[in-house]
């Protein structure tokens, strides 16, 4: 279940950062991958944390924004 956080899970899916599974079989061969090959499990980890590193601050941004949009438009109010 990635629903609430839809949008880092589909940045880590395409950076091929992570992988979504569907059954316990599915969840443990995943696993015993990652724990054979740690080579792949390392370049999962650090682009995994590149690209959290890239979306971090943005819901500062996101009032930022906001904030200037509403002070434009404060004296637009009925």
């Amino acid at each position: 279940h990635v629903f609430n956080f839809y949008d880092i899970y589909q940045a880590l899916d395409r950076g091929n950062a992570a992988s979504q599974v569907h059954s316990e079989e599915e969840f443990f061969e995943q696993a015993r991958t990652l724990l054979q090959e740690p080579e792949k499990c390392g370049q999962m980890g650090t682009q995994a944390r590149s690209i959290v590193e890239s979306m971090k601050g943005a819901s500062g941004r996101t009032l930022e924004v906001l904030s200037h949009w509403f002070s434009l438009h404060q004296s637009e109010s009925p």
